[in-house]
């Protein structure tokens, strides 16, 4: 009896063992992975790529750590921490403070700021310094927040989206580096039904992957950009990342098509052709807004030169110069059509846009400097386009849920805007009207300029314009047409509106049709015919 007592003691220990062991076994991480499993050569702008199985939505929950290792010495590179939520809800508090002329705001910079030399919510001048001190609270750590471009004031951003059965994962910008070796780490949580394949990622699963040793591109004076990975950057702000400050050569940045779901910004850059492979091939996208990346000072000055930076568009082009930009499009996914959602904001020096589409709500376009857009399509809703400076569009079409179209407030010193031979049309039943100045209870531009030339209106209202704050200011049109190419019927006008005819204002005409001479000598045309030439 005892004999049999010690084996049966001996089996009874022997099962708990393997049942022990079989439920400490792990589960084999099985799911497709970008970057692949010890994948090389892996650009540093990667994004981390979890494709589950059709069918399978998987959705974020409210805690958990993603975490990129240095797998040579298992220091830890860059944390999400996705309990921090990604920005602002409602619209937060802005110091009311200014920069002017007299004391611009100083682009100048000897090293670029990243999110591994600098921490975020940096303020990157004396009066954003003094609205962090109104605001009394830091945004590092109520919300996401990352430097993109080497703005250190930082941007709010989505670290995790998700489309149908994807997950993309956003790093902080600039902490992955080239020549170097990581692994990445996601605990179980931070993803809601995952179906049976998702047990979270450890280091034990070795989703490991090296990086490149440089971007190939760089040598040539072409960069190439995929999302799949096969070219010198996933990712377009990763390629403006690379670019050096002030650069005198033409540099090239050629996009394939995909979708890119990304916040740009980039400043102090010079000569760039940044060329997609088509309008709706090349689809550049975010959700951003005047709530979710205020800024961090309200500038009552917006349209001078040294004016704060904006944060709420998804393409910024930010003291830059002799900048091209074609055949792709770039839209803001917010849906709320009541918040400053702009496609894109320019603050630049001969600035050209062709062959692109650009969605917004309010204020998809918002343009300082001197900007020329040809055989482009702009939707948006209420002040879609916002002239801070010297706007050209040319062959475009404007399509509108709720005028007015264009907010335009130049002042003296700068030209405003010109349309010529564009069509307006309302996206809706309703009629639209084709701009103003700033109305009651705001600063007033009394030299505010609006010109169309050979336009095409389609449900316009018969006064034309809402609001011209003065008879100073030059609104004006010549040959306006309906739909049917009937001219317009003038005598409902704004009465402070301006009806130019032949041959009485032909030299009005003729310098209004000449861009180069709006520009004050810079001519579009021959800028994209010599300059850019090179593909």
């Amino acid at each position: 009896m005892p004999i049999f007592k010690n084996a049966l003691k001996i089996s009874l220990v022997a099962s708990l063992v393997l049942t022990l062991g079989s439920c400490a076994k792990r589960h084999k991480f099985d799911l497709k992975v970008y970057p692949e499993q010890n994948a090389v050569n892996v650009q540093p702008d990667t994004r981390l790529v979890i494709v589950f199985p059709e069918g399978t939505t998987p959705t974020r929950c409210a805690s958990g750590l993603i975490c990129i290792y240095d797998a040579i010495n298992d220091t830890l590179v860059d944390k999400i921490d996705i309990s921090i939520p990604d920005g602002p809800t409602t619209k937060p508090r802005s110091a009311q403070v200014d920069h002017r002329i007299e004391n611009p705001y100083d682009y100048s910079r000897s090293v670029i700021a990243t999110n591994r030399n600098t921490v975020p919510d940096t303020p990157s001048s004396s009066e954003a310094a003094r609205a962090k001190d109104m605001r009394l609270k830091n945004d590092s750590s109520q919300f996401q927040i990352s430097i993109i471009g080497g703005f250190t004031d930082g941007f709010h951003f989505h670290p995790v989206l998700i489309n149908n059965n994807r997950v993309i994962i956003q790093p902080h910008h600039n902490m992955i580096t080239y020549k170097n070796r990581y692994y990445v780490t996601i605990d179980k949580s931070v993803l809601d039904n995952a179906g049976d394949s998702w047990h979270g990622v450890t280091k034990e699963d070795k989703w490991t992957f090296s990086t490149a040793g440089n971007a190939m591109g760089v040598a040539r004076g072409i960069y190439t950009v995929d999302p799949e990975g096969n070219g010198d950057f996933t990712t377009i702000q990763g390629a403006f990342e690379n670019l050096p400050d002030s650069c005198q050569d033409t540099i090239i940045i050629r996009v394939a098509p995909g979708d890119y779901e990304e916040l740009i910004y980039f400043r102090n850059k010079t000569h760039v052709r940044l060329v997609g492979s088509g309008a709706d091939k090349t689809l550049i996208h975010y959700r951003n807004s005047d709530t979710f990346n205020l800024s961090p000072i309200r500038s009552r000055s917006s349209e001078q030169d040294g004016a704060f930076p904006n944060r709420n568009a998804v393409m910024h082009i930010d003291n830059c110069s002799d900048i091209v930009i074609e055949n792709l499009s770039v839209t803001n996914d917010e849906p709320d059509v009541n918040l400053h959602t702009p496609a894109m904001w320019i603050n630049g020096e001969r600035i050209m846009i062709q062959g692109c589409n650009l969605q917004g709500g309010r204020s998809t376009l918002m343009a300082r400097g001197k900007v020329y857009i040809k055989n482009s399509k702009l939707i948006g809703n209420y002040d879609m386009i916002s002239t801070l400076g010297a706007l050209y569009l040319d062959d475009c079409l404007l399509l509108n849920n709720n005028g007015p179209y264009c907010w335009v407030h130049n002042d003296a010193n700068r030209h405003g805007l010109v349309l010529k031979e564009c069509t307006f049309q309302s996206l809706g039943t309703g009629i639209s009207d084709l701009g103003r100045t700033n109305g009651l209870n705001m600063p007033q531009y009394p030299n505010a300029e609006m010109v169309l030339l050979n336009c095409v209106l389609k449900n316009i209202q018969p006064g034309g314009w809402t609001v011209i704050c003065s008879p100073t200011c030059f609104f004006a049109e010549y040959n306006s047409k309906m739909s049917n190419g009937q001219i317009i019927d003038n005598s409902c006008r704004h009465p402070y509106a301006k009806w130019l005819e032949m041959p009485k204002d032909n030299e009005v005409i003729q310098h209004y049709s000449s861009p180069a001479w709006f520009f004050g000598g810079w001519n579009p045309d021959d800028v994209f015919r010599e300059k850019y030439k090179r593909m």
